[in-house]
């Protein structure tokens, strides 16, 4: 794998703020298998923002889950995505929003905005590879 891992994510961060702003977080794998995409749409200046980041890369490191990189939407720092080798796309959802709200959330809004995030991002996801020619 010869990846540029960060230009990679600033490019998802683009293509999340252009096209999946609704869903304000969530997980989805990459086009290339074994690599997850995690991402937020919550104004990276935000400081509420950069806790649920070091949150997740805390729960990350913990787990020995390699991030392979980290970037930002290049026009307004607004969306952020992150790359991480893990195959299992699924399990990172509630984490992504467990870091965001500081503890497990099975409130009506969390599941109502998961909801939105799992519709937005099969609209407009990136979708694994399905063949490796």
């Amino acid at each position: 794998m010869n990846n540029d891992w960060n230009v990679e994510a600033i490019a998802m961060a683009r293509h999340v703020r252009d096209h999946m702003c609704e869903a304000h977080r969530g997980a989805m794998p990459w086009k290339q298998s074994g690599v997850t995409v995690i991402f937020g749409n919550d104004c990276y200046e935000d400081p509420r923002a950069k806790i649920e980041i070091a949150r997740l890369r805390a729960f990350l490191e913990l787990r020995e889950i390699p991030i392979l990189g980290f970037g930002l939407d290049p026009e307004e720092h607004y969306s952020w995505a992150m790359l991480i080798q893990y195959l299992a796309h699924e399990e990172m959802v509630p984490v992504v929003w467990d870091c965001w709200n500081g503890k497990r959330d099975t409130s009506s809004f969390t599941l109502i905005q998961s909801k939105i995030a799992a519709r937005t991002i099969a609209r407009h996801g990136i979708k694994p590879e399905t063949s490796a020619n």
